[in-house]
């Protein structure tokens, strides 16, 4: 039988020195290696996906080797021992790659062992496994280049599986090329994107947002980047040309914007992030960009991650007013483009911009996105300049006061909640208020709309304002002093529990009066209403109580002695 030395070298020259260690590094260093490996001072390997080793050693000074993609041209590692730092190589990397290499010529034999036997056993049918199992590996290289020649879904399928293993001179042009093959430009009106080739280039971006992640938890913050930005150059020109309201081609575009916020949150070298802001910048200014979302675009990116500069900021204020102006911008994109305008405009020059009156009609939705986008600062700036040129708008109101709540000026907020309530009478308003305020200041605005209101005609709407902040002794005094029984039944039910001997009073007192009046058919059929409503709501003692005054003023009238008796 051949030792592993033997094996070892034969192995190498058939794999054209694929694992030779000895001929390529320093002897000093290869020499210190195999005593590490040979007396064991390998403690531990740990496979990481895609590649990545962790070698622990259980020498004195505990060191721990990575090693990615070994035995290949991408082959990197990295050691702490002060060896390393000062040539880029040690011994302990040599160690831990004698160990690897060990591992993966034993699996090689393995296999190898494995697939004779299989040979010699003839499978009972014709499957995948039982063909892989007895193909030769340039049998299966040669018929998978022949098949992918000949179909392009299996073709675009292989390139994406394996794009980010595959190191080429140029990267970007790599995942360009991939997504150019799938989407080809638009050069004519004839010419169109089919829906085939749009769930295509879904289906891969799935597949290349899933390599994204791989080499991001890799810290191969570049070769995410460069999936990144070619996905969403792709991804919006497809928009642009099928249609920005395709809800799939809309979430891939949401995605692949918020892997690049996940990049940017990294400790990225300050090439990587000068060159996305570069990219960022260049991708407001492209015809074909959608802005459908109020975080997810280049301009709130470049204004959320990166310090601009106030000429940075003017230049990209004017490519979004050019934006605005254009005559392809779509009606969606709008309200969000005004938003950012009305940001940067806050930003550099320190005020809100007038809208022009052909955008009024998105104002709710501007304001919405800059409270999305945490601009509260910008959106209670507009809300003001939008309130003192028009004042009557009831939705604009009740945007600021949610924009005063999330602001926590709650001084502000209770006055200008009293003032939108006593002009719109919209009881939506002592909602917003009864959730925000604390009692003190519920009280507060609540005495000053009631202060307000006292010399109010409209004694239903105030009565109705009482009973919902809780002010059950107001409303018991308004009753009293209006002595109106409609208004009595409407709010008895409330008041009885508490105040059960004033009811009385005002139920015997309102109903002696009202048949002191009336007479006939309609003052019949009053009476017998007000006694079905105590009937109703539980008020038996009222209403022997009211039966016994009847029958003791009114026993002349023959219509209150049958039903009254």
């Amino acid at each position: 039988m051949l030792s592993l030395k033997v094996i070892i070298k034969k192995l190498m020259l058939e794999r054209n020195q694929k694992y030779d260690i000895e001929s390529k590094y320093d002897e000093e260093l290869v020499t210190s290696a195999e005593v590490l490996f040979e007396e064991k001072k390998i403690k531990e390997i740990t496979r990481l996906e895609q590649g990545l080793y962790v070698i622990q050693f259980k020498n004195k000074e505990k060191n721990e080797v990575e090693i990615l993609k070994p035995f290949t041209k991408s082959q990197k590692s990295t050691c702490d021992c002060s060896t390393y730092r000062e040539r880029n190589v040690c011994e302990h990397i040599l160690a831990a790659l004698m160990a690897l290499r060990k591992e993966a010529i034993a699996k090689e034999l393995e296999a190898k062992s494995k697939k004779e036997t299989t040979k010699n056993k003839r499978p009972s049918k014709l499957g995948i496994s039982g063909i892989l199992a007895q193909i030769e590996f340039e049998e299966l290289k040669n018929f998978i280049a022949s098949y992918a020649s000949k179909n392009p879904r299996f073709s675009t399928a292989l390139k994406v599986n394996f794009a980010r293993k595959i190191e080429l001179e140029d990267n970007y042009s790599k995942y360009k090329n991939l997504l150019d093959s799938i989407i080809k430009p638009v050069t004519t009106k004839s010419k169109s994107i089919s829906n085939a080739d749009v769930n295509l280039l879904i289906n891969v971006s799935k597949d290349l947002s899933g390599q994204f992640l791989d080499a991001e938890a890799l810290h191969q913050y570049l070769e995410a980047y460069l999936i990144a930005e070619n996905v969403i150059n792709k991804i919006e020109y497809t928009r642009y040309h099928f249609g920005s309201n395709d809800k799939e081609l809309t979430n891939m575009s949401r995605q692949f914007h918020s892997h690049l916020i996940s990049l940017l949150k990294n400790k990225i070298a300050p090439e990587l992030r000068g060159r996305i802001k570069e990219y960022l910048l260049k991708l407001i200014t492209l015809s074909y960009y959608n802005f459908t979302d109020a975080i997810l675009n280049p301009a709130f990116l470049l204004l959320d991650y990166f310090n601009l500069k106030k000429e940075e900021k003017e230049l990209i204020l004017s490519q979004l007013m050019t934006k605005i102006s254009a005559s392809n911008v779509k009606y969606d994109q709008l309200p969000i483009l005004l938003a950012l305008i009305q940001v940067l405009n806050f930003q550099v020059y320190k005020k809100s911009t007038k809208i022009a009156p052909s955008h009024l009609k998105y104002t709710i939705e501007i304001l919405d996105n800059l409270i999305k986008m945490g601009q509260l600062d910008a959106a209670h700036e507009l809300a003001d300049l939008l309130i003192k040129s028009d004042n009557t708008s009831r939705n604009l109101h009740f945007k600021m006061l949610e924009i005063l709540i999330l602001r926590e000026e709650y001084d502000e907020f209770m006055d200008q909640a009293a003032k939108a309530f006593l002009t719109f009478k919209d009881f939506r308003i002592i909602d917003s208020i009864l959730k925000a305020m604390n009692d003190e200041q519920k009280d507060m605005v609540f005495k000053q709309i009631a202060q307000s209101l006292e010399n109010s005609d409209e004694v239903y709407f105030v009565a109705k304002f009482l009973l919902k902040i809780g002010y059950k002794q107001e409303l018991l005094d308004l009753i009293k002093q209006e002595s109106d029984m409609r208004l009595l039944m409407s709010y008895s039910h409330y008041l009885l529990p508490e105040y059960p001997q004033e009811m009385e009073d005002m139920y015997l007192h309102l109903s002696k009066e009202f048949l002191d009046n009336h007479i006939g058919q309609h003052s019949n059929h009053f009476i017998t209403e007000i006694s079905q409503h105590l009937s109703t709501i539980g008020a038996d003692k009222i209403l022997k109580k009211l039966n016994k005054m009847i029958l003791e003023n009114f026993n002349h009238r023959a219509y209150f002695i049958s039903e009254f008796k």
